[in-house]
């Protein structure tokens, strides 16, 4: 009966501790996290001009989605709104509320 109640002791310290290793790592990833576009400022990322690698920097969009923006972009010619990123494939309306409030789709006039 005694090893028992030691074994469910120790069974409840290490999930105390695993928590707390848990908590931890969770906090330590969070302050080292790579900076996304909520810390450029008030600039915005306009989707008509940017590359994949910028596009990447927006919450939730990958390098493959970045990629799939540019080559609709440049098959199918500029984003006239922002609204209007939603006719590339994986951007659905969960994504473009998103990533709204980081972009821009100013007038645009090929240089």
């Amino acid at each position: 009966m005694r090893i028992v109640s030691a074994m469910r002791r120790r069974g409840a310290v290490v999930v105390v501790l695993g928590c707390s290793l848990a908590a931890l790592f969770s906090s330590v990833s969070e302050y080292f996290r790579a900076p996304g576009p909520a810390v450029i400022g008030t600039d915005f990322i306009d989707i008509n001009r940017a590359s994949a690698a910028e596009l990447s920097l927006l919450p939730g969009v990958g390098p493959g989605l970045a990629q799939a923006i540019v080559d609709d972009r440049a098959a199918r010619g500029p984003f006239a709104t922002t609204a209007d990123i939603d006719r590339v494939r994986g951007v659905g309306p969960a994504a473009l509320a998103r990533i709204r409030a980081f972009i821009s789709a100013p007038a645009y006039a090929p240089q």
